[in-house]
Formats: structure tokens, C-alpha cells, sequence
């Protein structure tokens, strides 16, 4: 969709982490996490994976605008937008947050240190380490 942007995506995954759960709840959180990176970054795009304090973390930041603080709670409304300049249902970050507490999880927003916004995800029954990692 975003191809004609020429975003530059780098990916940081700690190959001891694995997801332990349903392989379409997890393309669906990352879809709209990484979709919404793509759609509001300048150019660049950072997705990280690692195993943390008994959970799997994920996190999706980007270098366009950033999200504020105060908009963050609207946004995990159904059908509620923050930005109506782009296209888009309001849906996506609130099917990620009703996702992620299906395993005991949640999102977290922040501002990333690219710029923009920095979006955490939190599994809380769904990551773990290869058999035979040292935890961190």
C-alpha cells in the first residue's frame, strides 16, 4: 500500500522469541501496528521483538508526527480517528488493544526517540524463549 513512500524498515528481532498463540491474532495486531507506522512516518520505520520480564515485546515506532498523549485514549475507540487528513476507520489501535488483553496483555503509547510515535505491545501469555535461551 505504501510502496511509493520508499520507507526504510528496520527490524530488530531476538531470534529466542517466539509467539505462543493464534498466528492471526498476532498478524492482525502486527498489521495495524505496522500499517499505521508505514501510513504516518517521513521515511523511516524501527519494529523490535525481544522477550522482557515474562513478556513478549513488541515494539513499532516511526519518524512521522507522533501520537499525543491525550489522543492516545480516543484512538482505542472503535471507530475514533485523531488524524481525518488520511484515510483510514479508526479501528486498527483498538482491535490491537482488545487483542492484546486476550493475552494478558496491552499497548502502550510513547514518544519514539526517531520522532514520532512509539508503540509498545505487551503479551503477556503468548511469548517465551526458545528452549535452552538465558532470559534477560
Amino acid at each position: 500500500v505504501y510502496m511509493s513512500k520508499q520507507v526504510h524498515c528496520e527490524l530488530d528481532i531476538d531470534a529466542a522469541t517466539h509467539f505462543l498463540g493464534d498466528a492471526g491474532d498476532l498478524s492482525e495486531m502486527l498489521g495495524n501496528l505496522i500499517e499505521n507506522a508505514y501510513k504516518y512516518c517521513t521515511r523511516d520505520v524501527q519494529v523490535s521483538a525481544r522477550w522482557r520480564s515474562g513478556q513478549l515485546e513488541i515494539i513499532v515506532e516511526d519518524d512521522g508526527p507522533g501520537i499525543r498523549p491525550e489522543d492516545f485514549v480516543t484512538l482505542l475507540q472503535r471507530g475514533r480517528r485523531a488524524d481525518e487528513t488520511v484515510d483510514g476507520q479508526g479501528i486498527g489501535l483498538a482491535v490491537v488493544n482488545d487483542t492484546a488483553g486476550l493475552y494478558d496483555g496491552s499497548l502502550e503509547v510513547a514518544e519514539s526517540p526517531m520522532g514520532g510515535a512509539r508503540l509498545t505491545l505487551r503479551l503477556g501469555r503468548a511469548g517465551t524463549q526458545a528452549p535452552g535461551s538465558a532470559k534477560k
